[in-house]
């Protein structure tokens, strides 16, 4: 199923709603398109393919079936948007902590990505958006894993 799939449909593990879809151009672009979504915390989208996926700076990101795992994640912090400015470092020695778990050398290179030695294998992006009914500012964290990579 692609993003504009009428079949997608929400299945929960754990406190978590996931969406899973086929192939996207981008999981935080598709939030920001399908608001709907993030009216609600603790919804995750997930994508086999992504072709668009952007990183810092305007970087993009693509990830194909089987050999990345791409996903978006949506977080009500209710903390109002200064107290947010530094949540990317969190986020990125959160996500680091996991990965170490399964992946010896795990380290993080400030604060968006994480790395085995050189090679990224991970890169997160933290994008906050409002929505009309929701008086606090709302996190859609994007995150990228390619265990596989070879690039620096």
């Amino acid at each position: 199923m692609n993003s504009n799939s009428a079949d997608s449909s929400l299945e929960t593990i754990g406190n978590w709603q996931v969406l899973r879809l086929e192939e996207v151009d981008s999981t935080n672009s598709f939030l920001m398109r399908e608001r709907q979504h993030l009216l609600h915390s603790k919804r995750v989208v997930l994508a086999a393919t992504q072709k668009q996926g952007r990183g810092r700076l305007g970087r993009s990101y693509v990830s194909l079936p089987g050999r990345h795992l791409t996903f978006s994640a949506v977080i009500h912090p209710k903390l109002p948007l200064a107290k947010l400015q530094g949540v990317a470092l969190p986020v990125g020695i959160a996500v680091a902590r996991v990965l170490e778990r399964k992946i010896s050398g795990i380290r993080l290179k400030w604060p968006n990505d994480v790395l085995v030695g050189n090679r990224k294998i991970c890169g997160i992006l933290v994008e906050t958006t409002d929505v009309e009914s929701i008086p606090h500012p709302i996190l859609i964290l994007g995150i990228g894993i390619n265990p596989n990579s070879r690039k620096n």
